[in-house]
């Protein structure tokens, strides 16, 4: 017995017999995992539909085959884009002579004075009022390297530490530098224009800066991107601008002192669009931005170089209006007066005047004129007198690419609908089949109220392979591109829906609508009620009314055409009784007051595309309404959880499991080492008693 379970041998035993019970926890892995991939491929499915709707989607709309192209015989002149259109009849085709007389240009009024006060070169520079206030730091002239400091109040030369000033006052400074430096003629400011000069004594450059200077104060100056002029053989620099200038990053409160005129916080106008202002919230930038987006169609900018503050429209010709509100906003930057009288510089603008064919037409603007060729947007480039051509064409490459793109989108989701069907977690799912059954179809179909010529694809060249996957192709590009030029009106409600017809029709029985002879269109099971709702009647499908709701208990039961009377019958049963007694009852509003049974009935050919869509949209849901494929992941959701749940409960009864066969086991082997025990002893005691035997009694020899 003891070979059978020696100390341990049972653990071994357990995970024996473990593993067997966890045989039948791998085949609720394996359901999981079928879940899980039967949900990704209904993702992949959903995701190739979605594809699908977005490549249809403006052949759907009826919009995607009305494409036109412009071209300009001089872009350099006149240069065109094309807009779109919803018809044919929404483009001008032809050719067009275009001949600039005159261009528009905007109305724009600037300050003419200055805005800002200039500096106070015998004040601190730190308090002069410098747009650029100038920094601690070093800066070098023809080689020579000064040191500004603050907080000793000293301009010093670097080289031997040799102190110059006791302040840091503008004037101060100049004169430091003009002295030390002998190359330089003179050093000046002057009030007059706020700006700096350096004269040098020869015609050689005077080299202002260097890579290791460490303050701004030339460039708070204005001197170190200025231009260098020989003046009668002798250098000159001049700041690039006034140095009291406004800083426009600064909020207004901060740059008040140098203004030539105190501002007020509050709102002004322009163009009668009100704009606010608050002095400790906004600065110059700010507010122009406010200006830039508003309503006021014009734009605001500041040139601090020039301390020129200007108001330019957007359109040509048009004059602006300016008004002070509880701001002075307008009159502190030199615009207007107090009594909103216009007294900066000023253009008037023109408004644009061209020829079309020589007809003359004028407008406000250069660009974006789009209101005299239809389909056709087209801007004045060029010079007044300049002339130049535009040619508008049907797009005849732009319709079939569209088309093409569409079958090529097409075959790869039905490709994708069969992939999934052949194998894998979907395979012979009955929704897909169902959807792949569908699609097919829906390319098959005919079109009513259309040309005989142009009612299905193979119509237009669109043609399907043979085989067990078939596709679409274009399998004749010049029939679709003939087809395309003769008619892409009748091309368009093949792909979109076409024409509708309204009739008055009578409910003949409470659970019978009957469609009668003379106002029927192909395909013979798609009608709108009311002009509201389309609903597309098939066997075994449920009705959705007039009122948008959809009534699962009204099921149709038949659908059938009579080609002798042109008379489509539709029958329909209902899981409630018999409460549909009148039209009204099923959501249909009678159209004689007298007779509520009759009814009015919109009857309507959905194109291919269309069809398609609302396909897709039945399985892939709306912004409103969950689709077959929700529903599905709602399933396969509830069934995981359940899975879930099974292999949870599965694994805590294998732990317990363990538990009692390790104690049950634990408890054998107890039991029978202590029968070992036992039989060891008892074995012991016989071997003793032989011995004690054979020592009483005689031998037998």
């Amino acid at each position: 017995m003891a070979a059978i379970i020696g100390a341990g041998n049972f653990t071994q035993i357990v995970d024996q017999l473990i593993a067997l019970k966890m045989q039948s926890r791998s085949r609720i892995e394996t359901e999981s995992v079928a879940i899980q991939s039967a949900k990704m491929e209904l993702n992949d499915t959903e995701a190739s539909l979605l594809s699908l709707k977005g490549q249809i989607s403006s052949l759907a709309e009826g919009t995607g085959l009305f494409n036109h192209k412009a071209s300009s015989s001089d872009s350099a002149k006149i240069s065109t884009a094309t807009l779109s259109a919803q018809s044919r009849s929404n483009v001008d085709f032809g050719t067009y002579e275009i001949e600039i007389i005159s261009k528009a240009t905007p109305f724009k009024t600037w300050n003419t004075g200055s805005i800002s006060k200039s500096i106070d070169p015998n004040a601190s520079i730190g308090s002069a009022g410098f747009r650029m206030t100038p920094t601690d730091g070093t800066f070098t002239i023809n080689g020579v390297q000064f040191e500004i400091d603050s907080n000793t109040n000293t301009l010093t030369k670097v080289d031997g530490n040799v102190q110059l000033t006791t302040d840091l006052k503008l004037s101060s400074i100049l004169s430091a530098i003009e002295a030390e430096i002998s190359d330089l003629a003179s050093v000046t400011y002057d009030a007059g224009t706020d700006k700096v000069s350096f004269t040098g004594s020869n015609s050689n450059f005077i080299q202002l800066g260097s890579s290791g200077d460490t303050s701004n104060f030339l460039q708070a100056i204005g001197v170190k991107d200025a231009a260098q002029n020989s003046v009668g053989g002798v250098i000159n620099v001049v700041s690039i601008g006034p140095l009291g200038a406004i800083n426009r990053s600064e909020t207004l409160d901060t740059v008040q002192n140098q203004l030539q005129t105190n501002m007020m916080s509050g709102d002004f106008y322009i163009n009668d669009v009100k704009i606010d202002i608050d002095l400790t919230q906004d600065s110059l930038q700010d507010v122009m931005d406010r200006i830039n987006r508003s309503a006021a169609k014009v734009t605001a900018s500041y040139d601090p170089l020039v301390d020129r503050f200007q108001i330019k429209g957007n359109v040509g010709g048009a004059q602006i209006r300016l008004e002070n509100g509880t701001s002075n906003f307008l009159e502190a930057l030199g615009l207007i007066d107090n009594q909103n009288q216009l007294v900066g510089g000023s253009d008037t603008g023109s408004i644009a005047r061209f020829k079309i064919n020589g007809q003359e037409f004028q407008t406000n603007s250069n660009t974006g004129l789009q209101d005299f060729i239809r389909g056709v947007s087209f801007d004045l480039q060029g010079d007044v007198g300049d002339t130049a051509t535009i040619t508008v064409t049907y797009d005849t490459d732009g319709a079939v690419s569209i088309i093409k793109q569409f079958v090529e989108q097409y075959n790869s989701t039905y490709q994708d609908i069969n992939n999934s069907l052949e194998s894998g977690a979907l395979e012979r799912d009955t929704s897909l089949r169902s959807l792949r059954r569908r699609l097919y179809f829906a390319t098959l179909k005919d079109v009513g109220g259309l040309p005989i010529d142009y009612n299905g694809l193979i119509d237009i060249g669109i043609t399907r392979t043979h085989g067990s996957n078939p596709e679409l192709e274009v399998s004749d590009e010049t029939k679709l591109r003939d087809a395309l030029t003769a008619d892409p009106e009748a091309i368009a409600e093949l792909f979109g829906t076409s024409s509708n017809t309204t009739t008055s029709v009578k409910l003949l029985d409470p659970q019978q609508l009957r469609i009668p002879a003379g106002v029927h269109q192909s395909p013979k099971n798609q009608v709108i009620i009311n002009g509201d709702v389309t609903a597309n009647y098939q066997a075994n499908e449920s009705i959705r009314l007039v009122d948008g709701k959809l009534l699962e208990e009204l099921t149709i039961q038949q659908s059938t055409y009579d080609n002798t009377t042109d008379q489509t019958t539709i029958i329909f049963t209902t899981d409630i009784g018999n409460d549909y007694t009148s039209a009204a009852h099923i959501g249909l509003v009678p159209v004689d007051p007298n007779d509520p049974n009759a009814v009015e009935f919109t009857l309507a050919s959905k194109g291919i595309a269309a069809t398609l869509g609302e396909i897709i949209d039945a399985y892939t849901g709306t912004d409103s309404t969950d689709g077959i494929f929700d529903k599905r992941q709602t399933s396969l959701d509830r069934r995981d959880q359940i899975v879930q749940k099974r292999l949870e409960d599965f694994d805590a009864r294998i732990a317990q499991e363990r538990q009692r066969l390790t104690r049950e086991f634990a408890a054998l082997e107890s039991t029978l080492s202590m029968l070992q025990s036992q039989l060891d002893f008892l074995s012991q005691q016989s071997q003793n008693m032989q011995g004690l035997l054979g020592s009483i009694l005689p031998s037998s020899s």
